[in-house]
């Protein structure tokens, strides 16, 4: 409501896991093993959510074999020449759809953080970002995480990612990784 209220968008998508049992786990069966289940209560409160932005119209897109994260990068593919898009979340995942036309809005657990972001970049606290939220466009993903949008998965995939579960390399830290990819691009140019 805060988001219809502030930001007024013109469209607003909203996207749900259901379920972790996505075509991720049938090719890699630990893809986020490590994660408990989802308590009842936060399943409860999902439900709810899910009931009253049906209830006013928003659209809500979600399954069993693909996660938040397909749809939204599906919806910001499909609509980003057309319109601008914003995608508001605290998953680091989504960092590889940021391009000139879809801008990521990362939102932190505390408006410290936030406040820190705009610090770290000489930049004055936006206001048409969401609370506790940091906008990030390719030059600023470039900057915060040492390699351009696109290949933040092949980041992820050296490094590892331990809330997916994703091992990545032996020997293979951050600073390593982030001077891999930026010298060939992919893993697979690095293969």
């Amino acid at each position: 409501f805060k988001i219809l209220k502030d930001q007024k968008p013109a469209y607003l998508a909203v996207a749900w896991d259901l379920t972790r049992d996505t075509f991720r786990r049938e090719k890699y069966p630990d893809y986020k093993a490590n994660r408990g289940e989802t308590l009842e209560p936060l399943k409860d409160q999902f439900a709810l959510c899910q009931e009253v932005l049906k209830r006013i119209g928003i659209a809500q897109f979600m399954s069993e074999t693909y996660e938040a994260d397909d749809w939204c990068g599906s919806l910001a593919k499909k609509f980003e020449k057309t319109l601008p898009v914003k995608i508001f979340t605290k998953d680091h995942d989504y960092l590889q759809l940021v391009n000139d036309d879809t801008h990521m809005w990362l939102m932190h657990s505390s408006a410290e953080k936030t406040e820190e972001m705009y610090k770290k970049y000489h930049m004055v606290h936006d206001l048409s970002v969401p609370d506790r939220a940091f906008e990030l466009d390719p030059e600023l993903v470039k900057a915060e995480f040492g390699v351009a949008a696109e290949h933040i998965n092949s980041l992820k995939g050296l490094q590892g990612d331990s809330s997916d579960n994703i091992k990545g390399v032996p020997g293979v830290g951050p600073q390593t990784a982030v001077r891999l990819i930026n010298e060939y691009g992919t893993v697979g140019n690095l293969y």
